[in-house]
């Protein structure tokens, strides 16, 4: 989440995949924050955001994933690629012998990201 929207998804089949990237994936996430030039406050003051808003934008955004239009290619070297591409919303995932070794998924809204009821800063 990034100012109360959801910027992307990563998951990989092992937890030391997972602790390997991780750095790299921070300093990605953390770069978007930055350029993203967003920032919500109100007299100076950070908004923040429920519990409940985080939840619902996060359950908006796979479920968005699960109805997304899904294209099969096969690996360059093993496996299969399978690219998303839905609502406001693009990914992929490389998937062998039906384990899923990692799989990506990025929200490209913006006005769309906004919360229920949140002002708009812009």
């Amino acid at each position: 989440m990034i100012d109360g929207q959801v910027s992307g998804l990563e998951i990989f089949d092992s937890e030391n995949t997972h602790k390997s990237l991780m750095p790299k994936l921070v300093q990605s996430y953390a770069l978007d924050a930055v350029a993203s030039g967003l920032t919500r406050e109100i007299d100076g003051n950070p908004v923040g955001f429920s519990k409940d808003q985080l939840e619902k934008k996060a359950k908006e955004f796979t479920s968005r994933l699960q109805t997304s239009e899904i294209n099969r290619f096969d690996g360059v070297a093993e496996g299969e690629n399978f690219r998303f591409k839905g609502k406001q919303l693009t990914g992929g995932a490389l998937v062998h012998e039906d384990q899923v070794l990692h799989l990506c998924a990025f929200d490209f809204a913006e006005e769309e990201g906004m919360l229920e009821g949140e002002p708009n800063l812009t």
